[in-house]
């Protein structure tokens, strides 16, 4: 490989990633008293202190009748003051997220009680030639069964359902290949610095195990060799190889455990190709919504769009039709592996797509 390709280029920036991560010191704080939730006031550590002491002072005189009539009115004063305190903060979260669906998920998830784990892959898995128990074995299983399961099912798919897509696009006659997308603009600091700024600092790390925080804390060190890697990429149209492989954890769903059918996979990828996909995510998106490309109905994965407004439309069609004295008719449809049984090869033949090169 020589030294100017795009996926040395960012060899070379990875393995100064590293470096700089080797050679910065880590400083521990030790924390005495852990951080208490967000719904405890002062009120209610007072009140806890007051429960401590009638505590105490209960344990040294056991015998003593109004003491424990004390201790025990003021511990159920504790537990109901903080129930209260805690029921006015989560309806403050709610009220303050309502039109952040991921958010309001999150809060859900997080009151939850039976909180599933995920212990990894299982240690045994069926497979066509029997029970496989070899560590190495059941992930070489999960990634045949993962990556073939959609071309298998479209295979099974009959050709009379089949669509042609070469001229999806030609009854709007919106898009034209008068106007094309040869070359995306260049990016600059100030949009990776922001980029950078924006990434969940929580999110697990990919197969080179550098985190989020550590890009984070190294932003002005790594800024520039960043911005300059990404330029290159975007000029000659390449996206390195490296970034492309995904650590896949198998997630268990229902059923038996040792069939593979019944687990998801969650694909994690390196943090700098999330900060590369934002980059071409915003030219790309741009220059769809300038040609007017996007379906005026197509709500998911649209800024100020959400499944409400998806909702709202169908109510609104629906009465429309009830006020005309027409008929509704609706199809809903659940598509198995619908993502995975669509042909790389088809996205972007359509009319219109073709215009990006």
């Amino acid at each position: 490989m020589n030294c100017d390709t795009e996926d040395c280029n960012y060899n070379h920036l990875e393995e100064f990633i590293r470096e700089q991560v080797h050679n910065s010191k880590v400083n521990k704080i030790k924390i005495n008293n852990p951080p208490k939730n967000d719904w405890i006031n002062k009120n209610i550590i007072d009140m806890i202190n007051l429960r401590n002491d009638l505590w105490t002072q209960t344990k040294m005189n056991p015998l003593d009748i109004n003491l424990k009539k004390k201790f025990e009115k003021q511990r159920d004063q504790v537990r109901t003051t903080i129930r209260k305190e805690k029921r006015k903060y989560y309806y403050a979260l709610f009220q303050s997220n309502f039109n952040h669906p991921k958010k309001l998920w999150e809060l859900i998830n997080s009151l939850a009680l039976n909180k599933v784990k995920n212990s990894g892959a299982p240690p045994k898995l069926m497979s066509d030639s029997g029970l496989i128990t070899d560590g190495n074995a059941v992930c070489d299983l999960f990634n045949v069964f993962f990556s073939s399961v959609g071309s298998d099912l479209a295979n099974q798919i009959p050709n009379s359902y089949h669509v042609d897509t070469s001229n999806v696009l030609m009854y709007d006659n919106k898009f034209s290949h008068e106007t094309t997308l040869d070359q995306f603009l260049p990016c600059n600091v100030d949009e990776i610095s922001k980029i950078i700024d924006d990434l969940d600092s929580n999110t697990s790390t990919g197969l080179d195990g550098i985190s989020t925080k550590a890009i984070k804390c190294l932003k002005n060190i790594i800024i520039y060799r960043l911005t300059n890697c990404i330029n290159t990429c975007l000029t000659r149209g390449v996206f390195p190889d490296t970034l492309k492989v995904a650590k896949v954890t198998p997630i268990y769903k229902s059923g038996c455990k040792t069939d593979p059918s019944n687990y998801r996979p969650v694909s994690v990828l390196p943090v700098i190709s999330k900060i590369f996909e934002r980059v071409l995510y915003t030219r790309l998106n741009a220059y769809l919504v300038e040609k007017n490309f996007l379906n005026d109905r197509q709500f998911g994965f649209r800024s100020q769009s959400n499944t409400l407004a998806a909702a709202v439309d169908l109510i609104t069609n629906i009465k429309i039709n009830i006020d005309q004295k027409s008929l509704a008719l609706g199809i809903f449809i659940d598509l198995k592996k619908a993502f995975d049984t669509y042909s790389r090869d088809d996205r972007g033949r359509s009319k219109g797509l073709e215009s990006v090169e």
